[in-house]
């Protein structure tokens, strides 16, 4: 797989973009809420709603085909890197099969959820929530950029933006390439986004795993402050705590022979689900499954994966979205960008 650094495109002049400032108060109230609003919200699930006791001991990793090259990893239980209980869910699929085929979706800017978002892909198969909020980053589809304010701050905490030091591209349905661009100034990041060719492209942060190494752990921080500590010495919007804390995460890879990974990470559930920070997860992908990249993005309540014939009987939902306050797979949040993963074959029948 080909990756694209910040220098092939430092010499190409950036596209003029179209200023839609005016038209940011309007987006930013109706889009997705992203991540952002709720890094502090801890969910306790009611007693009697689980069985605490298969969370709070060594977990196991199970495999299960959902079909030919396409393999539902899932783990719960204390997961030994993060020494703690987690609930993971990974969707792999061999993009080196013709028959399947990647979608990068942008629905708009008042979301739905990744469920409906599957029924407009005859023969989806699987499906993640992607990107962060539209203001923040960078949403190109099939050619089409819908999104590159790339706005200095974020919404109106007065952080600054810090979400677009990569990007995962798509190209031909199943041409997957990340972009790595930590240390460049927002304008240098963006004029990397719209100098490359990629008809898709998904801006996020922080690049997890590049080139097999574990970038995420070196992304912040946080001088080994305890979760209570940083959610009271950090707003939610800030770096260090947003991603240096233990949260829900999404996130997507791809190894070295071309097998695309859709990643949720649950959380914010004591002794069931505790999330990680993205130098834990990158270094859970890498002695699970050895990506050569890997890119965090939008988790939080947004954090949903879908997994044909799997989950939830209704929605496929197979992980726990935090949104409704409930241990189950309801509460998929409202977001604007997916990934979608399409069996043609079943597709054309």
């Amino acid at each position: 797989m080909r990756k694209i650094s910040f220098q092939e495109y430092s010499w190409r002049n950036a596209a003029s973009s179209l200023v839609i400032l005016l038209l940011m108060p309007f987006l930013m109230a109706c889009s997705d809420k992203g991540d952002n609003s709720d890094y502090h919200f801890p969910y306790e699930p009611d007693a009697g709603e689980t069985d605490n006791n298969e969370y709070t001991q060594p977990g196991e990793w199970t495999e299960e085909e959902v079909m030919e090259g396409v393999i539902w990893h899932s783990f719960k239980g204390v997961e030994e890197i993060t020494n703690a209980s987690q609930i993971i869910n990974v969707l792999e699929v061999d993009l080196n099969n013709p028959r399947y085929k990647v979608d990068f979706y942008y629905y708009g800017p008042n979301g739905v959820t990744l469920p409906d978002a599957m029924k407009e892909f005859p023969g989806a198969i699987g499906g993640l929530n992607a990107a962060y909020e539209l203001s923040s980053v960078y949403i190109k589809t099939e050619g089409i950029v819908h999104f590159q304010e790339l706005t200095s701050t974020l919404m109106s905490t007065g952080i600054a933006n810090w979400k677009n030091e990569g990007a995962v591209c798509l190209d031909n349905d199943r041409d997957i390439s990340f972009m790595y661009l930590r240390g460049k100034s927002l304008a240098e990041q963006k004029a990397a986004f719209q100098a490359s060719t990629s008809a898709n492209i998904f801006s996020s942060a922080a690049m997890l795993v590049w080139d097999f190494e574990n970038v995420g752990e070196t992304f912040v921080n946080t001088q080994d402050m305890t979760q209570e500590e940083l959610e009271s010495s950090f707003n939610a919007e800030d770096p260090i705590r947003h991603q240096g804390g233990t949260n829900p995460r999404s996130a997507i890879g791809l190894t070295e022979d071309n097998h695309l990974l859709l990643i949720a990470v649950d959380g914010r559930r004591t002794d069931i689900s505790t999330g990680m920070s993205v130098g834990d997860l990158a270094q859970v992908l890498i002695e699970k499954f050895h990506p050569e990249y890997a890119l965090n993005m939008d988790g939080g309540g947004s954090t949903t994966l879908c997994v044909k014939d799997r989950g939830d009987a209704n929605t496929n939902i197979v992980n726990y979205p935090t949104d409704n306050g409930q241990f189950d797979h309801g509460g998929a949040r409202r977001v604007s960008t997916f990934f979608i993963v399409t069996d043609t074959q079943s597709a054309n029948n």
